[in-house]
């Protein structure tokens, strides 16, 4: 038979009002053995106090629990609470808490757990601590009592719930003191163990202390060597015989604690769960060998990595207990960085140069930063590439398409564009019809001075025959007059139709937007260029221009075209500089070895000339190495 003062830690939401007596178990919330008990006992005595028979305490959920706490008491001879009238006192203590005051309900015989008695009244008090609800005490009590037995009963509940926030204060103050001596603790061995001049001495001076505050019968403390884990300090002795076989089963257990990276108690707990089990063979190895004894290994740390073990030893009689392994554990990690540090400090320059040519090799071919190892390989690979493989050197500059024989073709007159004949791009032979400009008004005005003319001529007849010398003067000047306007509009007539100046291609002009507007001698109207002196410039940055030669060959890429390349040779360079788009370059002329119908004058791409054997690495580090060059000349 189960114990009737039993106190069990459950879900808030286990119970359901569908659940049985022999429905499965609710999954446990566990809270610290202290508290529970301390809640049992409060709950018995709350019940006492009521004069209930069963009673429950609700807390609120801590901070590492999704759940509610639940500790119940029950008395007499039943052993367990009902699942629906726990679940009803689960929501009365739920709603109790919420509200944060005291009330009375009433719980019917059907739903209740003495099925004899009619009713029951259930009283309920919320538990606060400073002034904040954490839960609520809740009891089942008969439910023939007067008014004034439940007032005076509840305000019992009431004052007695206040001893939660009692025992909660104490066990932090409790708690505190506990730091405090830990970190007290803690100082003074590492104030011990600074005393020592080297770090094993400062090892020995630790594990004697150790040995000696925690009533331990050996302490041992390894540190990391290379890939081992090396003794360099017994409790009680200041020399360490490697050869010994104690020193070796030491170091065993040194690398067993080291392997998994995790502190080992021997003998392990025997409730502790499986993922909690670790292997200890060295360890009990270790115990029976030079044993019996209870051990506890912990490694040393810095920065996450490890630097050692220690091992303590106690008698089986008096194991290590959980405060104890706390605050060894809490010293180790104050006292492994601060032995480690004085290792370091004691090497001398060829230790530290071979620590240091270790630690840049682990690092190189460790398995750490595998990305960054990845790209600084890819990245030596395309210098030694750059560096090894052998290029032609090469000047790169702008290119450009011209004609060395190139017409304008203009209006001769003002007049309005009738008909266009030609499109950029059209190849034209000499004395083709290009544009006709309208005559119907130069038509009009040769009509009209030719009327004129016969007119005048027959008036200066008439005054000739007549005597009038002077009048057939003035009419033979106004018939010279009007005779050179009417062969202006013969010339104008003779010009309207526009021919091409040369044979070639037109380079430039698009007038079909310009039909019936007016043009002039004054905008060029067309660009021919004969395209048997076509020829290519290169522009060339001033940096390039001390390896530009005559007679250099290249190559030029077109935008038009850049998959087909033009071989070319250099055949002039110009000594002047010109500024082209805000910088200065030299105007190189070079001589193409092939002219494809496709070219056309003002086409532009990239050309390069190619210079002597060089690679990829010079080539490139070239504008780098004379920007420093310039910014520090005088040096």
């Amino acid at each position: 038979m189960k114990d009737p003062h039993q106190a069990v830690s459950i879900s808030a939401s286990a119970t359901d009002e569908e659940s049985s007596s022999d429905a499965t178990p609710a999954r446990k919330v566990s809270i610290e053995k202290g508290t529970e008990d301390f809640l049992t006992d409060l709950i018995r005595q709350q019940c006492e106090l009521v004069k209930a028979n069963t009673g429950i305490i609700l807390l609120r959920p801590m901070r590492d629990q999704s759940q509610a706490s639940i500790v119940k008491y029950v008395g007499g001879t039943n052993t367990d609470i009902a699942p629906r009238l726990l679940k009803r006192m689960t929501d009365i203590a739920t709603r109790t808490a919420r509200e944060n005051r005291s009330l009375v309900d009433t719980v019917e015989a059907t739903q209740g757990l003495l099925s004899h008695e009619p009713d029951f009244h259930v009283l309920a008090s919320p538990l606060c601590l400073a002034g904040r609800p954490q839960g609520a005490s809740v009891c089942l009590v008969p439910y023939d009592r007067t008014q004034d037995e439940y007032e005076d009963q509840l305000q019992r509940l009431d004052l007695s719930g206040a001893l939660l926030e009692a025992y909660l204060w104490k066990q932090q103050a409790y708690n505190e003191a506990q730091a405090k001596i830990q970190m007290r603790e803690t100082l003074d061995l590492v104030d011990k163990s600074y005393r020592g001049h080297t770090a094993e001495e400062m090892a020995s001076i630790f594990a004697s202390e150790i040995q000696r505050r925690f009533g331990c019968t050996r302490v041992s403390i390894g540190l990391v060597k290379g890939h081992d884990v090396r003794v360099v300090g017994i409790g009680g002795t200041d020399d360490v015989d490697r050869k010994s076989e104690l020193v070796e089963s030491f170091e065993a257990v040194m690398e067993e604690c080291a392997d998994q990276d995790t502190e080992i108690r021997f003998p392990q707990p025997e409730d502790a769960e499986a993922s909690d089990r670790r292997v200890v063979r060295a360890h009990a190895s270790l115990s029976e060998r030079f044993g019996p004894s209870a051990i506890a290994s912990f490694p040393l740390r810095v920065d996450d990595g490890l630097i050692g073990v220690v091992i303590m030893e106690r008698d089986p009689a008096d194991p290590f207990n959980d405060p104890t392994l706390h605050l060894l554990r809490l010293v180790a990690e104050y006292v492994g960085p601060t032995i480690w540090t004085r290792r370091l400090a004691d090497r001398g320059v060829l230790a530290i140069s071979r620590d240091r040519s270790i630690e840049v090799a682990h690092t190189i071919v460790g398995p750490e930063k595998t990305g960054a190892k990845v790209i600084a390989i890819v990245a030596l690979l395309l210098l030694l590439i750059s560096v090894a493989v052998p290029v032609r050197d090469r000047v790169v500059g702008e290119g450009r398409i011209v004609a060395e024989i190139r017409r304008q073709v203009s209006a001769p007159f003002d007049g309005r564009i009738e008909k266009v004949h030609v499109q950029a791009g059209d190849r034209v032979e000499a004395g083709q019809l290009l544009v006709e400009l309208e005559t119907i008004r130069l038509q009009f005005q040769l009509s009209q001075k030719t009327n004129e003319l016969a007119k005048i001529a027959a008036q200066a007849d008439q005054a000739q025959s007549e005597g009038k010398i002077h009048e057939a003067m003035v009419l033979e000047q106004q018939r010279r007059m009007v005779q050179e306007d009417v062969n202006l509009q013969r010339y104008r007539l003779g010009r309207a139709s526009i021919r091409a100046p040369i044979a070639g291609v037109v380079a430039q002009g698009k007038l079909d937007n310009l039909v019936g507007e007016m043009v002039g001698p004054d905008k060029p109207l067309l660009e021919i260029a004969d395209m048997s002196t076509i020829s290519a410039i290169m522009l060339v940055p001033e940096s390039g221009i001390p390896r530009i030669e005559v007679g250099q060959a290249g190559a030029l890429a077109l935008t038009a075209r850049p998959a087909d390349k033009i071989a070319f040779e250099v055949i002039h360079v110009t000594p002047a500089s010109e500024v082209y788009q805000q910088k200065n370059v030299y105007r190189v002329e070079v001589q193409l070895e092939e002219a494809p119908e496709w070219l056309r004058p003002g086409m532009e791409g990239q050309a390069k000339a190619f210079g002597n054997r060089s690679n990829l690495f010079m080539i490139f580090s070239r504008p780098v190495v004379d920007a420093i060059r310039m910014r520090f000349w005088w040096f």
